[in-house]
């Protein structure tokens, strides 16, 4: 007994020395047959001729340190001081002869016509028509003369262009009253008193309509100098603090032949916007499109985070596939183009930012980009 335990002992012992024992072959699910890396599957070799005939051009990809660009809803609008209301001179009425009126959003000049009254006052009791004429070309005479005094002071600084356009007003306003009254007394009441736009701008809304009767002092209309509109960008409140204060790109939406307006984030206060999680910034354009008024909808491309190294390319190299995938052909000979991916990071008028291509000074194709996409999936020239 005692010799049968032993034996079973060494051959424990013995099988332990015998290392472990192999693990059976896992056998794969599945297996691809001659797979090779995406950079094979698209390379396109073509003849001198060919490259001709489709037009083949092709410019080095850049690198440039700017922030990353969003794009935001905003809206054109007046800048502070450059709206003016224009109100009625005495008590009248708004003359229902005048076939047209200047429409909304029309840009005009200093001194056109915009509407007529008909006045419905008199003279102050105890002073003649006569009399009452002469006050108010006093009154006329006065008003010219410290809109006189202001352009003075303007040219040495030493008033502002909002207190010039209030004696502008004013003077039409006097204007208004004065003419209003010699044509009552020479009894040249049929066509109206000409209400005139006191300075050069656009009309931005009306406030009355033919035939309406109005008071001195009720709102005529609006006027709004082109030279000095804003933009209103609608931001969430939660990004406000990564929103930089370099250039911004502005584009007015439904203009598709309009040219992208650079501008520049100004230090007016934030506005809390509708909803309360929406806080309005502005930004002021270098430039005003004989397009923009009061009202007009754009699209306002910011700069948000730090800035960083993206590469450039034009976005006339980019080839989107069916499925959203962006590409660019890139250059690997002089007759051999290979199709890479590229990540947009954003866009910014004719150029896009990668955060993943080709590295810089890699030749792509700028011009013929579908004509090599056609080529290489069969329907090509």
């Amino acid at each position: 007994m005692r010799r049968s335990l032993y034996g079973i002992a060494a051959f424990v012992i013995l099988a332990s020395c015998g290392g472990e024992a192999a693990a059976p072959t896992k056998e794969a699910p599945a297996t691809v047959a001659g797979a090779r890396p995406e950079e094979e599957l698209t390379t396109l070799s073509l003849t001198d001729d060919a490259i001709i005939r489709l037009g083949i051009e092709t410019q080095p990809v850049s690198t440039r340190h700017v922030a990353a660009r969003r794009s935001f809803p905003g809206t054109i609008e007046a800048a502070p001081g450059a709206s003016t209301q224009i109100a009625a001179p005495f008590d009248a009425i708004v003359a229902s002869t005048d076939l047209e009126w200047v429409p909304t959003g029309a840009t005009i000049a200093s001194g056109d016509r915009v509407l007529s009254l008909v006045a419905l006052g008199s003279a102050p009791a105890g002073i003649s028509p006569v009399e009452n004429l002469a006050v108010l070309q006093k009154e006329l005479e006065n008003a010219r003369a410290r809109l006189q005094r202001t352009e003075e002071l303007i040219a040495v600084q030493g008033a502002s262009a909002e207190e010039r356009e209030l004696a502008e007003a004013e003077v039409a306003r006097a204007e208004a009253a004065y003419n209003s009254e010699r044509a009552r007394l020479n009894g040249g009441q049929a066509g109206g008193i000409a209400v005139r736009a006191p300075i050069g701008g656009t009309i931005a809304s009306y406030s009355v309509g033919p035939g309406q009767s109005v008071k001195a002092g009720d709102p005529l209309f609006r006027m709004v100098d082109t030279d000095r509109l804003i933009v209103r960008v609608a931001v969430l409140a939660t990004e406000v603090g990564v929103i930089g204060h370099g250039d911004a790109v502005i584009t007015q939406i439904g203009q598709a032949n309009g040219a992208p307006v650079i501008g520049r984030r100004v230090g007016m206060a934030p506005t809390q916007g509708a909803g309360g999680n929406v806080t309005n910034v502005f930004v002021k354009p270098e430039s005003i499109p004989a397009t923009w008024y009061v009202g007009v909808p754009v699209d306002v491309a910011l700069g948000v985070g730090e800035a960083a190294d993206h590469l450039v390319i034009p976005q006339s190299a980019l080839f989107r596939d069916i499925y959203g995938g962006t590409w660019v052909y890139e250059r690997i000979a002089q007759s051999r183009f290979a199709r890479r991916r590229v990540r947009v990071a954003f866009v910014e008028q004719d150029d896009a930012f990668l955060s993943v291509g080709p590295g810089a000074g890699t030749d792509v194709v700028t011009v013929g980009v579908a004509e090599l996409a056609g080529t290489e999936f069969g329907i090509g020239k």
